[in-house]
């Protein structure tokens, strides 16, 4: 039974003789041979056949992507076997009688024999085949990296067979596959039977070290099934080299002793290895900043704090979108690789157990905490103390040895005596960047950081200068972002865009973004804008104020959505959540009416509109950068 499934089996490798179709057709071994390697073809004919079938009513540009995907899949998957065929005339075996024949067709003498010339030739123009492919996607991959960065998902889509499966920094794994799949199957052309199996094995070993260090696979499980298939194949082939006839003891004993020499420099390399990264990961940990915070409150707040400590500090800043892999070493990350924990307080923060339980690691760690008190936060008292056990689910930090008495001792610790600030509604460049200081310094307890740096409190000099400077851009700058103030959240990812968008403007000042300021003209110098909506912001005067003035200065607009359940309104919606701000604005003297509202959303809303947010759980860095690019083109 096990025969009889391996020669099955066979037919993956193109093997139609297990078909015993020379019982049928009388053919040359040649032509035998020229038949076994048209099957491929036969293959991408069915393919081309339902495709065209599949996608018969759509455009031909549309359909390319997909052909492109499906014919890259097919070679990625069946490469080792094609080029198996292609070198079947190049693997001879010797004879008593000093005679050489093609081992998979015997009848065939090798050695200038015209029916073998015949055959070769066929082999090596059919390995031409899948040595283009190979070719090809070496030079997809080098161009990987310059596409991404220009947000060209198509290219992505096209040729996701190589990048899909694997993680954005170990988007080459793919072609290392090909390539190590390739030297396999050609080694099976090498004269020498010690050579045939060391260089596979040499490979397999390569993939083993790669897949344990790079960690390439999106799916954890891939990783370790890489690695036990790589492992198994390796031992399958050492115990094959124990079955050959070799005589040249000289050559067995020079590579025996190079592997020997490898093995043991590649186990001094990595006990130093580990001892130098364990000394030095008590001198630097991996995260400079943890950022801890309730995402549906605080998440765009994260982001934001995010940007601005990587450009300041150029030092790790942990947030879970970006950085966390398995829940289940959030604590380890807090306690054993975080320098400072950054606590994002905000008024659901002590209600989420993940949260809790990251304070109270760094409480038991003693790993340094501050404080941000988001508006609306306001202390724990202590009837919301004593009813904790009942509001929130402890079961998560119970589990993990956490109790309660280390629960009340962390939350004293953070609200009596961990340095604090107090967040301000209204955020500014030169506030986010007192911000970065405060925290790179460790200000004393309840700081209060005012939203006007001219006021008198705790922005300095030199952050009086950095937003000195920040108004003279504003004035400069022909793009405005219009939001609404009243929601921290969409405030903030309006402060992150601008802070994204004017990174990649860097060339040109005039086109870098500056928030709107609440309830005030829009810059003169403006021609452009981003609208960023969210729920109820129709509602607000400031919020529609700047919309109507941007659409009597006929602005070019680009829509952006900050929060998933925003619906663009329809004209009723306009009339009953607008409706008090419109009144409001007519006493103003802003007449725009609802039927103005209505008109001037449904027309900004003509242009495809970017969704943008950082608080939604999908939004990583590589998203948000994504995003930011396509805002700045």
């Amino acid at each position: 039974p096990v025969r009889s499934i391996l020669n099955t089996m066979m037919l993956l490798n193109f093997d139609i003789e297990v078909l015993k179709v020379s019982c049928l057709l009388n053919m040359s071994p040649a032509w035998s041979y020229l038949v076994k390697l048209s099957t491929i073809f036969w293959v991408l004919l069915a393919v081309l056949v339902v495709h065209a079938l599949h996608f018969r009513l759509g455009p031909l540009s549309a359909r390319m992507p997909a052909l492109f995907g499906v014919v890259g899949a097919i070679f990625f998957a069946f490469l080792t076997s094609m080029v198996v065929m292609a070198i079947a005339p190049l693997q001879c075996q010797h004879h008593p009688n000093g005679e050489t024949t093609v081992q998979r067709y015997p009848t065939v003498v090798c050695a200038g024999r015209a029916e073998h010339a015949r055959m070769l030739g066929i082999g090596m123009a059919f390995l031409t085949i899948p040595s283009t492919f190979v070719a090809f996607c070496c030079v997809v991959v080098s161009q990987f990296p310059a596409r991404m960065h220009r947000g060209d998902w198509a290219f992505v889509s096209t040729f996701a067979f190589l990048f899909l499966r694997f993680k954005p920094d170990a988007y080459w794994y793919g072609l290392f596959l090909l390539l190590r799949n390739m030297g396999i199957a050609l080694s099976a052309a090498v004269p020498n039977a010690f050579a045939q199996v060391s260089a596979p094995m040499l490979l397999f070993l390569v993939s083993i070290v790669l897949t344990i260090l790079v960690r390439p696979w999106r799916n954890p499980v891939a990783n370790a099934m890489d690695t036990i298939v790589s492992f198994c194949m390796a031992i399958l082939l050492q115990c094959g080299s124990y079955m050959l006839d070799s005589r040249d003891d000289r050559t067995v004993g020079t590579l025996t002793s190079v592997v020997v020499m490898a093995m043991t420099l590649s186990l001094t390399g990595g006990l130093f290895f580990a001892g130098t990264a364990h000394m030095l990961r008590g001198l630097r940990k991996d995260f400079k900043y943890f950022i801890s915070h309730h995402k549906a409150g605080t998440g765009a707040m994260a982001r934001l704090l995010k940007v601005y400590l990587t450009d300041a500090t150029h030092q790790g800043v942990f947030i879970d979108t970006d950085n966390l892999s398995n829940l289940e070493v959030l604590f380890d990350i807090v306690g054993v690789q975080t320098e400072t924990v950054v606590t994002l307080l905000s008024s659901e923060f002590w209600l989420r157990p993940w949260c809790i339980g990251e304070i109270v690691t760094a409480h038991l760690k003693k790993v340094a905490v501050s404080s941000i008190h988001c508006p609306g936060y306001q202390e724990p008292t202590e009837g919301f103390r004593k009813q904790l056990p009942h509001l929130v689910d402890l079961s998560v930090l119970s589990s993990r040895g956490l109790s309660l008495g280390a629960v009340a001792a962390a939350m004293d610790w953070v609200c009596k005596d961990c340095p604090s600030l107090l967040l301000p509604r209204t955020l500014t460049a030169g506030s986010l960047a007192e911000i970065t200081a405060y925290l790179q310094r460790g200000s004393p307890r309840n700081t209060i950081l005012q939203a006007d740096p001219s006021a008198d409190g705790t922005v300095g000099a030199k952050s009086s200068v950095r937003t000195e400077a920040s108004g003279a851009l504003e004035q400069a700058s022909k793009v405005v972002v219009i939001v609404d103030h009243a929601n921290c959240q969409a405030t903030w990812t309006a402060l992150v865009i601008c802070k994204l968008v004017g990174k990649r403007l860097l060339d040109d000042l005039s086109l870098m973004p500056h928030l709107a300021p609440e309830g005030a003209a829009l810059s003169p110098r403006a021609h452009s804008c981003i609208v960023v909506f969210s729920v109820g912001a129709i509602g607000q005067v400031d919020f529609l104020q700047a919309l109507s003035e941007a659409d009597d200065r006929r602005f070019a607009v680009l829509p952006v959505i900050s929060e998933e359940a925003f619906q663009i309104p329809d004209r009723k919606q306009v009339e009953v959540v607008a409706g008090p701000a419109l009144r409001e604005l007519e006493e103003l003297g802003v007449g725009c009416g609802s039927n103005g509202i209505f008109r001037i959303v449904s027309g900004i809303f003509l242009e495809i509109a970017v969704r943008f947010a950082p608080q939604d759980a999908g939004f990583s860095a590589e998203v948000i950068e994504s995003k930011a690019l396509h805002i700045a083109e």
